[in-house]
């Protein structure tokens, strides 16, 4: 019972499985990376594939310039330099269906499309959804 205090949030139990979100195959859990904070959602062999296939892209489509623009938020490296700090501002796009080059966005463009699973069904919903709330938003607004 003490012992359940020291697992992390995240921690892998035996015997327990996860389906990678790449190849869609049923693992045992110890074939995905753990770190303290959360478990991938991706095999470590996809992990490595997938960063082959980044590398082979990376060559093929160079790092933006200084004057590149977000596609998405139409921001640039230097507006977004405070949320890079570490790494570098601008994130290599490509299509996990297709394996084909889409650009290069900032990282919040990046991990928004991400979190959303680049599903454009999803996409179409969440801007309804912030249609319809802003329509909301304004209705009950007090004028003064």
């Amino acid at each position: 019972m003490q012992l359940n205090l020291f697992k992390g949030k995240h921690s892998i139990e035996p015997g327990e499985t996860r389906t990678c979100r790449l190849c869609n195959v049923t693992k045992n859990a110890k074939a995905f990376v753990q770190s303290e904070r959360y478990v991938r959602l991706e095999c470590r062999k996809c992990l490595t594939d997938l960063e082959k296939l980044r590398n082979v892209l990376r060559e093929k489509h160079p790092y933006p310039s200084k004057d590149y623009v977000c596609p998405i938020c139409n921001n640039t490296e230097e507006s977004l330099g405070h949320l890079s700090a570490r790494t570098k501002v601008w994130c290599l796009d490509h299509c996990y269906t297709t394996d084909n080059f889409r650009g290069y966005l900032c990282m919040r463009c990046n991990m928004g499309l991400g979190q959303l699973q680049d599903d454009i069904p999803t996409l179409k919903k969440a801007i309804k959804y912030l249609t319809s709330a802003g329509k909301k938003n304004k209705s009950n607004e007090v004028t003064t």
